[in-house]
C-alpha cells in the first residue's frame, strides 16, 4: 500500500496532509510551491490557490498547464481554472491548439458509434467546455476572430456545451462560420459533429442536404451520425 501511495504522489496525488502543511502560508509562498519539484506539493498548492479566487492567478495557472506532465496535477489545474468560470475563458481560448499534439488535424472516421458527444481532445477546449454556457460568448468571439487552430477547438467546446447543458445559443455562430470557411474540411467536419447537439429544423435540413449531396464519405457518415443522435435524443426526451 505504501508503494502504491508513493506512486500516486509521484503522479501528483495529494491528501489532507499536504493541504494542512500549507494552510497558514501567505499567497506568495503558495505561489512558490506551484513550482515545487514534488508533483503532489504542486497539486496541493494549486488547490489552495484556487480557493483564493483571485483572478490575477488565472494566467499563472494557464502557464503551468502548458508544461505540467503529471496526471493529478493537471486535473487540479483543470478544476481550478473551471472554478473561475467565464473569467478564465479568454486565457484558455488563447491556448487552443497549443498544448500537446493530440488535436484532430483532418476529418476522420472516429466516434461514429459513440452515443455521447465526443470529448474535445485539446485539454484547454475540454476545460472550457466544462465551464459551460458561461463560456459561450468567448467561444463565439473565437469563431469570429481566432486563428484556424482556435476555431476548430472552439467548435468542439461549443458542441460539447450544447450537448451537455442543452444551450443552443451558438447555432447562428456555427452557421456563420460555415459560410466564412465553406471549403475548410476540418471546420466543416467539426461543425457537422457539433450539430448533433442542435435539434433545430434548420440544422436537420442542412444535415439531410449533406447526406444527399455531399461526395466525401467521412462527412456523409458524420452527418448521418448527427441526424441519428438528434433523433435518439428527441425520443428519449419525450
Amino acid at each position: 500500500m505504501k508503494s502504491d501511495l508513493k506512486t500516486l504522489k509521484s503522479r501528483g496525488f495529494f491528501n489532507k496532509c499536504e493541504i494542512s502543511a500549507i494552510d497558514d502560508l501567505n499567497p506568495d509562498k503558495i505561489i512558490e510551491l506551484l513550482y515545487d519539484s514534488a508533483p503532489n506539493i504542486r497539486s496541493a498548492a494549486v488547490k489552495k490557490i484556487a480557493e483564493l479566487k483571485n483572478e490575477n492567478h488565472i494566467p499563472i495557472l494557464c502557464e503551468l498547464l502548458k508544461n505540467e506532465k503529471k496526471l493529478y496535477t493537471k486535473i487540479a489545474l483543470s478544476d481550478a481554472l473551471i472554478g473561475y468560470g467565464a473569467k478564465a475563458a479568454p486565457f484558455l481560448t488563447a491556448l487552443f491548439g497549443k498544448i500537446g499534439n493530440n488535436q484532430h488535424n483532418k476529418p476522420a472516421m472516429v466516434d461514429l458509434k459513440k452515443l455521447s458527444f465526443p470529448l474535445p481532445r485539446d485539454i484547454t477546449a475540454r476545460i472550457t467546455a466544462r465551464i459551460g454556457p458561461a463560456a459561450l460568448d468567448e467561444l463565439e468571439k473565437v469563431l469570429k476572430c481566432g486563428d484556424l487552430h482556435q476555431i476548430t477547438e472552439a467548435i468542439d467546446a461549443i458542441g460539447h456545451i450544447a450537448y451537455n447543458f442543452k444551450d443552443i445559443k451558438s447555432e447562428n455562430a456555427l452557421f456563420e462560420t460555415l459560410n466564412k470557411y465553406p471549403r475548410n474540411e476540418l471546420i466543416l467536419w467539426k461543425i457537422i459533429r457539433a450539430f448533433q447537439a442542435f435539434p433545430s429544423e434548420r440544422v436537420i435540413k442542412y444535415l439531410l442536404g449533406m447526406v444527399t449531396e455531399e461526395k466525401d464519405e467521412i462527412l456523409i457518415a458524420e452527418a448521418k451520425r448527427s441526424l441519428d443522435r438528434i433523433k435518439r435524443n428527441r425520443s428519449t426526451s419525450q
